[in-house]
């Protein structure tokens, strides 16, 4: 799975991600953040909690901050993108990118 930069839109960031294979996912992980994830092209599977929920191109789901989850890809060269809002020093949303790379864990 291969991971592009944060790409910066206004106040928000979107991270691309892309799997060659089917199968391959982005492991269990938890974010201090809400956000989006949104399938580009495939399909992926993204799991939160106990639940699933299957992702065709331009379909998406809201991911709530704390949760832990899972995005896997469905099909061979599937992409999605997680899109969130920037956060500043104090972890507050921001209108744009302040260089707090810490705030997106």
């Amino acid at each position: 799975m291969q991971q592009t930069d944060i790409m910066v839109q206004g106040n928000l960031g979107i991270r691309q991600f892309s799997s060659e294979r089917k199968c391959e996912n982005s492991g269990i992980h938890k974010h201090n953040y809400d956000h989006m994830t949104m399938c580009i092209s495939g399909r992926v599977l993204v799991t939160t909690g106990d639940k699933t929920k299957e992702l065709s191109p331009g379909a998406y789901c809201h991911v709530e901050a704390g949760i832990e989850h899972s995005v896997k890809a469905l099909e061979d060269k599937s992409m999605w993108y997680c899109i969130f809002s920037h956060r500043d020093f104090d972890g507050m949303v921001s209108q744009s990118y302040v260089g707090n790379q810490s705030a997106y864990f």
